[in-house]
């Protein structure tokens, strides 16, 4: 597949091409491509994101052509879903309570990611509270 990539392109330009020159030749056709048929290439867009969270691998188009042949559009939606759901636990939570005791307020956070930074957030907190007193 490499060496007829870089025929066709030196058969286009007429002479032979560095590797560099292949590249910007099928990056050029690329982005033809995409100006001509931004609504397909948004579809193609689309196609790659479910894949990309898919738990099939396409090794070979001959692979996705047969798939569609046989109406499978999905594969390994599920593994999409529980990444989706996992990478909650990735993102940074805070939690801040607030509480009036005996006319004062009493304030109290928790962090599960960068403590320093929410540390930082909570002085503002309380500077502001402060202030407004």
């Amino acid at each position: 597949m490499l060496k007829d990539s870089i025929a066709s392109a030196e058969k286009a330009a007429g002479r032979p091409l560095k590797r560099s020159e292949v590249s910007s030749y099928w990056s050029q056709k690329a982005h033809d491509w995409i100006r001509r048929h931004p609504i397909d290439f948004l579809k193609l867009l689309g196609t790659k994101f479910k894949n990309f969270w898919s738990a099939f691998s396409y090794d070979d188009i001959s692979v996705v052509t047969a798939l569609r042949d046989q109406s499978v559009t999905f594969p390994g939606e599920g593994f999409g879903l529980i990444a989706a759901l996992g990478f909650v636990f990735f993102i940074s939570h805070k939690r801040v309570w607030a509480m009036i005791r005996d006319g004062q307020i009493v304030l109290a956070g928790e962090a599960n990611r960068n403590h320093a930074g929410f540390e930082d957030k909570f002085r503002t907190i309380v500077d502001a509270l402060k202030v407004s007193n």
